[in-house]
C-alpha cells in the first residue's frame, strides 16, 4: 500500500473520530439542556405548589371571615363578637395572600450549607490540635462593633484553659503569653440568630431578669420564631451554673461537629444575659438534641 493510501486512510479515520467526538459532544449538550429545562420546570412547579398552599389558606380565612360577618346579622346578641371574628378572618386572609413568600429555601438546602461549614471548622480544630471545647465569651458593650461582635466563640488549645483577654479575641489565632489562654476565636454561628431575636422585641427579661426567664425566651424563639425544633424539655439549675435543654426533632441535629447552631444561639443568649463565659456540651440521639450550658457562678 502506497504512502498516499495510508495518509488518506489516516485522514479518514481522524475525520471519523472528530465527527464522533462532535456528535457525542452535541448529544451531551442536548441532554444538559433537557435536564436544565426539566430542573427549571420542577422548580417552577414547586414554587407554584407553595403559593397555592398559601392561597388556599387565605381563601379559607376569607370564607371564615365572611361567614362570621354575615352571621352577625342573624345573631344580634353576639354581633360584636362575630364582627370582630369576621374582621380578623378577612384581615388575616389579605395578609396571607399578599405576603406569600416568593422564594422558599428547603431545610435540606440549609442543612447542606451548615454541614459544609461544620466540616471546615472541625478540620481546622483537628489540624491545630485543639480540644474542641466551645466557650462563648461576651464582649464589652462599649465597643464600636458591639452590635455585630458581642460574643466570641473561644476554642482552647488545652482542656484546662483560662479565658484570654478581650483584645486577644480580635484575632482568629489567640496566641497569648499564657499557654492556657491559647486557641482560636470565631464568630458564633448563632450570633445572627440572637441579633434577630434581640431586635424582634421578644426579649423582655434583659440582664435584670432571672436565668430561667432568659432561657424560656430563648427556647421560645427556637420553637416559634425560628422553628428549629418541635418541643423542648428544660432544666435550669442557676445556683449550680447549669442549664440543660433537650430539643425534639431539631432542624440541626448533629453533635459531632464543633458548633451546632441551636446550641450556639442558646449559649450566645445566656452569655449576653449573664455577662460571663458560657461553655456548652452537645449530645444527640435519634430525634433529640441535648444542650448543656455551664458557667462559673463565682
Amino acid at each position: 500500500m502506497s504512502n498516499s493510501s495510508l495518509s488518506q486512510s489516516e485522514d479518514s479515520t481522524a475525520r471519523s473520530a472528530v465527527d464522533t467526538a462532535q456528535s457525542e459532544e452535541q448529544r451531551l449538550r442536548n441532554e444538559r439542556d433537557t435536564l436544565q429545562r426539566e430542573n427549571q420546570r420542577l422548580r417552577s412547579a414547586y414554587h407554584q405548589a407553595q403559593q397555592a398552599t398559601h392561597r388556599r389558606a387565605a381563601g379559607g380565612l376569607a370564607i371564615v371571615g365572611a361567614l362570621a360577618a354575615a352571621a352577625s346579622a342573624l345573631f344580634p346578641s353576639v354581633a360584636n363578637v362575630l364582627l370582630a371574628l369576621g374582621g380578623v378572618g378577612l384581615f388575616g386572609a389579605v395578609l396571607t395572600y399578599y405576603l406569600t413568600p416568593d422564594k422558599v429555601v428547603s431545610a435540606d438546602v440549609t442543612q447542606r450549607v451548615y454541614d459544609t461549614k461544620a466540616t471546615n471548622e472541625q478540620s481546622l480544630v483537628t489540624e491545630l490540635g485543639l480540644t474542641g471545647q466551645t466557650v462563648y465569651i461576651p464582649r464589652s458593650s462599649n465597643r464600636d462593633d458591639a452590635a455585630t461582635d458581642s460574643v466570641r466563640l473561644f476554642v482552647p488549645q488545652y482542656s484546662e484553659y483560662s479565658i484570654p483577654a478581650e483584645s486577644a479575641l480580635d484575632s482568629l489565632f489567640v496566641a497569648t503569653e499564657a499557654d492556657k489562654a491559647r486557641g482560636i476565636s470565631l464568630v458564633p454561628s448563632g450570633i445572627h440568630l440572637y441579633r434577630e431575636f434581640h431586635t424582634s422585641g421578644r426579649q423582655s427579661s434583659g440582664e435584670t431578669g432571672s436565668v430561667a426567664e432568659s432561657v424560656d425566651e430563648l427556647v421560645d424563639a427556637v420553637l416559634h420564631m425560628f422553628e428549629l425544633a418541635d418541643t423542648t424539655e428544660t432544666t435550669v439549675e442557676a445556683e449550680s451554673g447549669r442549664v440543660r435543654v433537650a430539643f425534639s426533632s431539631p432542624t440541626y441535629s448533629r453533635a459531632d461537629v464543633l458548633e451546632n447552631p441551636i446550641a450556639s444561639f442558646l449559649a450566645v443568649g445566656l452569655a449576653q444575659h449573664l455577662r460571663r463565659p458560657v461553655s456548652t456540651t452537645v449530645t444527640a440521639t435519634e430525634d433529640t438534641l441535648s444542650v448543656v450550658c455551664q458557667w462559673d457562678i463565682k
